[in-house]
This record gives structure tokens, C-alpha cells and sequence, in this order.
């Protein structure tokens, strides 16, 4: 690709539903009133646009979200939740497992 070819820009507020089927990924980008915990079912919900991914281009995308995630912590963006650093240096514990990071935008 280059720098003159036009490319399709896509916004989106975050994921709605993800699923795996059929060999790949697919996440539903949602807008800002479609975002909701479970409860808010009350079938307003719109999917904008769908990506699909292989699982290896879901593992490459994750990897990259990681690190743009640590750039937007390190530039004080994003801050760590109380619970993400409770998650991140919990007490020992023998079998625990991570659930992964929580963070919130600053205000």
C-alpha cells in the first residue's frame, strides 16, 4: 500500500458482541449508545461495521493493542483501575490466573 492510495477509515466507540466460528473471529463495532453491560438488552443495539480475523490476525491485533495500550498508560491517557492493580500484583496465591488489565480513560 501506499502513502497515495485512499484508505477507508472506520470510527467506532468499542466491541460489542466477539464470537468464534468457523475458523474466525468476528467483532461487531458498536457506536456509544449500543455500549452496555448485559443488562442493557433492549434490542436498540446497532453493529456499525464487523471485523473478521483469522486467529493469528486476532493474536497480532491483540499484541498491538498491548502495546499502544502500555504507550497510552506511560503518557498518563489511560490510568490503571484500583481492581486492574490489585489483578496485576495479587496476593500470592497458588493456581491464580490473571483475568487481564483494567484501565479508564482520564478525566
Amino acid at each position: 500500500m501506499t502513502d497515495q492510495q485512499q484508505v477507508t477509515e472506520i470510527f467506532t466507540d468499542g466491541v460489542g458482541q466477539n464470537r468464534f466460528s468457523n475458523g474466525v473471529i468476528r467483532l461487531d463495532l458498536v457506536s456509544a449508545s449500543d455500549i452496555g453491560g448485559p443488562e442493557d438488552d433492549d434490542g436498540a443495539a446497532t453493529v456499525t461495521h464487523r471485523l473478521i480475523l483469522s486467529p493469528q490476525g486476532f493474536i497480532r491485533t491483540v499484541q498491538t493493542m498491548s502495546l499502544l495500550m502500555n504507550q497510552l498508560l506511560e503518557a498518563g491517557i489511560i490510568q490503571r483501575t484500583p481492581e486492574a492493580a490489585a489483578e496485576e500484583n495479587p496476593a500470592p496465591k497458588k493456581g491464580r490466573a490473571s483475568a487481564g488489565r483494567k484501565t479508564t480513560t482520564k478525566s
